[in-house]
């Protein structure tokens, strides 16, 4: 039996997985003027996406392919490595 979302109400994030532990097969987002439709046999559905963002990560899945997947920056930057140059140690701002 296949699984869908069909022109949500508001912005609706997926995640579907094989079974109850969790094993995740595909994750993404569908936007009001969009339909997925998905042959796995269990597909959750999120309208928070930082909820959708914490479930990924929790599950091992890489913040830069969820960022690809099309992730808020915003929201991913927490989980991303910083883009800042690191400080020189051996500079004193105080000398």
């Amino acid at each position: 039996m296949a699984l869908e979302i069909q022109y949500p109400e508001q912005t609706t994030y997926f995640i579907c997985r094989e079974d109850d532990t969790f094993t995740i097969t595909a994750y993404g987002i569908v936007e009001t003027n969009q339909c997925m439709i998905t042959g796995q046999p269990v597909m959750d559905q999120y309208l928070d996406e930082a909820e959708w963002i914490a479930i990924l990560i929790a599950a091992g899945i890489d913040p830069e392919e969820i960022l690809s997947k099309g992730a808020s920056e915003e929201l991913m930057a927490q989980y991303l490595p910083s883009e800042e140059p690191a400080e020189d140690p051996a500079a004193d701002p105080g000398a």
